[in-house]
């Protein structure tokens, strides 16, 4: 199990301020006070994700995310540290020592600047409030130190930790109330509104979340949303606060959010391939198909849910989505490799061979070559 995630969530606990004082810009906790031992968690977690092997390091897409959050943070900007991490899923984390880390498949998800800078100002909330420390002590308060130290101990790495008990200690833990969420969200309203984002774009990102709980059964994201005020409620408030906020005409920047995506959105969308939950994937896709229109990249990817799948028809429906690739621009190389790979277990040999052969005039360096040309002796 990867442990860094979990504390990243943990770290990154949405409840109110519980009566402390919001955090001063450029502020740092005293080194006598409580505060600053989470602090020293926060850092040393943020130690382990500069190192971090699916840390996305590309310049440009952290300079483009980072500027995003400095826009939305404001005097807040030289405290915020912005980390992508390569992971698919749909979660954002704000640690009490200014550190944001973004999921990439949140990154896939969203549509435009704008629902990014809902999410950026609604962690910047849980930063500003000092929320990591008000949970903290209201874990202490509680007696549940012991959950708190079982977190936090297999994150810096002592042994012998039960990752079944770190998961339900860190669920536990993250139990918020109706005003706590509600907070959050006002705030991050208020600061997307404020750097000339459309704050119904915060409605939005919530939409995304109710749409994919439960996708593919039970999951610790259903018992966080569990926790939480009914999601239907919480979503009519964000709405009716949304509502109420002037409406920039000119506040999506969808253009340069799908520029800066777009060299990382294959990589992107394979990971959620990779996460083998097809139920799901497949609904994202559509989702994405839907909202975006159906393109080359995302019809291959398609094609591949469903030959990884192999239920019943999906040979056949991996098949038609990859000729739908075919008929798009830019399709990925990788598609006629795929088309010979399902051709190739359906007993489609002569089709198989062209697939396989029109894969490596593509593809003429390709690292699985040798492989390639093993199946092409094969069917000859």
């Amino acid at each position: 199990m990867n442990r860094l995630p979990l504390l990243l969530c943990v770290l990154a606990l949405a409840a109110c301020s519980a009566g402390l004082e919001p955090m001063a810009p450029q502020a740092r906790p005293a080194l006598a006070d409580d505060e600053a031992g989470v602090w020293l968690a926060a850092d040393r977690a943020e130690h382990g994700l500069q190192s971090a092997p699916h840390r996305v390091r590309d310049p440009a897409l952290n300079r483009y995310v980072q500027g995003v959050a400095c826009k939305v943070a404001g005097t807040y900007c030289g405290d915020i540290r912005v980390y992508l991490v390569r992971e698919a899923g749909l979660n954002a984390a704000m640690l009490p020592n200014g550190v944001l880390t973004l999921q990439t498949g949140l990154l896939l998800r969203l549509a435009d600047e704008a629902q990014l800078a809902a999410v950026i100002g609604h962690e910047l909330g849980h930063y500003v409030e000092r929320d990591g420390f008000a949970q903290m002590e209201r874990a202490r308060q509680l007696g549940d130190i012991g959950a708190w130290a079982a977190v936090f101990g297999a994150a810096l790495g002592v042994p012998g930790l039960d990752s079944a008990l770190e998961t339900e200690a860190a669920l536990d833990i993250l139990a918020f109330s109706r005003d706590q969420e509600g907070a959050s969200d006002v705030f991050g309203l208020e600061r997307m509104a404020a750097a000339g984002y459309a704050p119904q774009a915060a409605v939005e990102v919530w939409d995304l979340i109710l749409a994919e709980a439960g996708a593919d059964g039970a999951t610790p994201a259903d018992r966080l949303l569990a926790t939480h005020p009914l999601p239907e409620d919480r979503r009519e408030r964000l709405n009716a606060a949304a509502i109420a906020l002037p409406q920039p005409p000119e506040g999506r920047g969808r253009a340069a959010y799908r520029a800066a995506l777009a060299p990382h959105r294959a990589a992107f969308l394979a990971d959620e391939v990779r996460l083998r939950q097809p139920t799901a994937t497949l609904r994202l896709f559509r989702y994405l198909a839907e909202r975006d229109g159906l393109d080359a990249v995302l019809a291959f990817h398609w094609g591949e849910v469903h030959r990884l799948r192999g239920w019943k028809d999906d040979r056949r429906k991996a098949l038609a989505t990859y000729a739908r690739a075919l008929a798009l621009p830019d399709v990925p190389v990788e598609t006629h490799r795929s088309i010979a790979l399902v051709r190739r277990a359906l007993g489609q040999w002569r089709g198989a061979r062209f697939a396989f052969q029109r894969y490596l005039a593509h593809a003429p360096d390709a690292p699985d070559r040798a492989i390639v040309e093993a199946y092409i002796a094969e069917v000859l």
